[in-house]
């Protein structure tokens, strides 16, 4: 909650300023003006910078509270686009406010944008991987008494330590994410609940879900299909019944 109340602070803050640049002609808050000589000033188009850097505050105002809104509901990686959004907004900001200054002796800044454009895609391309790798469904396999879940937030379960078995048509009321992925139908990693600790290897638009009962935890877990995870337990029962 307290890093909510940050995140809302800050992107409320963004929001304020942009107010302040643009209806009071706040033009101190804009990093680098005050620094300039007059004669740099001269050649700047002021109200036109200010138009600038409202509307770019305003969006990155938003991005940032709609990050910190995804990430308070457990939806981690909306959250990080949410704040990556941050880096194409600075990107254009920049590219406007090297047209608002109409000195012709000014400095060519061309490799600058061009290193934050590469720099920016590099980033894109992470959070997209990392999408991509946590929604690649997780893969089960039996080996022994052991069940192994591969993939993203992965590891091994000793079913001979497990109590119970049972399938069912829905998960525990009040799921929040306490380590893990959860983006569309997949949750994958430690969660809380209702009925307490859990480990989530699901997709929800599946509604059969194989719950496997230990000591200090639940294990739930899905295939793609219903006839998948029918299969997994199927395949997983029979060992544990002989424990």
């Amino acid at each position: 909650m307290i890093v909510l109340f940050l995140v809302g602070g800050i992107g409320l803050l963004l929001v304020f300023c942009g107010f302040l640049i643009r209806f009071r002609q706040a033009y101190w808050l804009i990093s680098g003006f005050n620094t300039m000589s007059e004669e740099e000033k001269s050649h700047i188009d002021v109200p036109r910078l200010g138009r600038v850097m409202f509307v770019s505050c305003l969006l990155m105002g938003i991005s940032v509270l709609s990050g910190g809104i995804f990430f308070y509901f457990g939806m981690d990686v909306l959250g990080m686009i949410g704040l990556f959004l941050i880096l194409p907004i600075v990107f254009v900001t920049l590219i406007f406010s090297q047209k608002c200054n109409h000195d012709p002796q000014k400095t060519n800044s061309k490799a600058g944008v061009i290193a934050f454009a590469v720099f920016m895609i590099l980033i894109i391309s992470f959070v997209l991987w990392v999408v991509g790798s946590g929604a690649k469904p997780s893969v089960f396999t039996v080996d022994g008494s052991i069940l192994d879940v591969s993939g993203t937030y992965g590891q091994s379960f000793d079913l001979s330590e497990a109590t119970g078995a049972a399938l069912q048509s829905a998960l525990p009321a009040n799921l929040y994410k306490k380590n893990g992925y959860n983006f569309g139908t997949v949750l994958k990693g430690k969660f809380d609940s209702d009925i307490g600790q859990l480990r989530l290897y699901v997709h929800t638009d599946a509604p059969m879900f194989l719950y496997l009962t230990f000591d200090d935890e639940t294990l739930i877990v899905s295939g793609q299909t219903q006839a998948d995870t029918q299969m997994l337990y199927e395949q997983v029962l029979p060992l544990i019944q002989a424990d």
